[in-house]
């Protein structure tokens, strides 16, 4: 700014008439400069564009508590706000309802995996797929149907915390719940279907109390006996291990105050329509809306 300034007066003095010619030399000086005033000003504009530090870091008072630049006096870079305000989410990339998780229980033979597969198709919900130590039976595809694992890596997964439920089922084979793709599911606002016995949806109630939990039981004990044989897959021994059990599972249900309601499957339509209509209430509940 100095030498800008020095370079001025110096073209101011090389432009001044001799000084017998000035009546006043004081007002014949005064009056050049405020000839040569514009080109001065523009000089200094053009000097103050190229040391601009408006935007300049603001160096903080180390020595001051909380010695942080006022947001008033030095205002955020306008490149800085759009960036930012590009970042955040927009209301097209919010979910339009809140995610979901659904746990359908029953015995075996009461149509629960059949009302399961209808939830899906009606809802448009997204069934989650669990893990489990069984060997992959014929037909059946690695992340479709069930993640196949080892003991050992099962084991690992437990103590990583990477189920929300699991079980050996019969004393035999473990199975559970990925947590990790239904946390996901939940996040981008879906309906995450799971079909799982009690124990597992006692877990679920303590680890995701949001949940919603429906248990599907039979009209009768006789009836459930019927449907059981009519599905000619079992013989009469398994039959019968199997009605015991289901026996079991009903009480527990009914006692452990994990489940939020009970649908009884006395006609399969009809059990159906029933299961979609209290999910359906319970989104809208979740969501806000009356």
């Amino acid at each position: 700014m100095t030498e800008s300034m020095s370079r001025a007066a110096a073209e101011i003095a090389a432009t001044k008439k001799p000084d017998g010619f000035c009546i006043d030399r004081r007002a014949s000086d005064a009056g050049r400069m405020l000839e040569q005033w514009p080109r001065i000003a523009g000089m200094w504009s053009q000097l103050c564009s190229k040391h601009d530090t408006r935007h300049a870091p603001v160096k903080r008072r180390r020595d001051k508590p909380g010695g942080f630049p006022d947001r008033r006096s030095h205002p955020v870079p306008a490149a800085r706000r759009y960036t930012a305000h590009m970042n955040r989410p927009s209301d097209a990339e919010q979910p339009a309802d809140p995610g979901l998780l659904v746990v359908l229980s029953g015995p075996s033979g009461v149509g629960k995996t059949t009302i399961a597969h209808e939830v899906e198709r009606r809802l448009n919900a997204a069934f989650s797929v669990s893990a489990t130590t069984r060997a992959k039976a014929p037909g059946e595809v690695e992340g479709q149907d069930y993640y196949f694992l080892s003991e050992e890596d099962f084991d690992r997964r437990i103590d990583a915390g990477e189920f929300l439920e699991y079980a050996r089922v019969f004393g035999r084979h473990w199975y559970g719940t990925p947590r990790q793709p239904v946390e996901e599911r939940l996040a981008r606002g879906e309906l995450v279907l799971l079909e799982i016995d009690v124990q597992g949806g006692e877990q679920i109630r303590r680890v995701m109390p949001d949940a919603f939990l429906l248990f599907i039981e039979p009209p009768s004990e006789d009836e459930l006996l019927r449907r059981l044989r009519h599905r000619g897959r079992d013989s009469e021994d398994a039959i019968d291990r199997r009605f015991a059990q289901a026996k079991a599972e009903i009480a527990r249900a009914r006692e452990c105050g994990a489940y939020d309601v009970f649908v009884v499957n006395r006609d399969l339509d009809d059990a159906i329509d029933e299961t979609c209509r209290h999910i359906r209430r319970r989104r809208e509940q979740v969501a806000g809306r009356p």
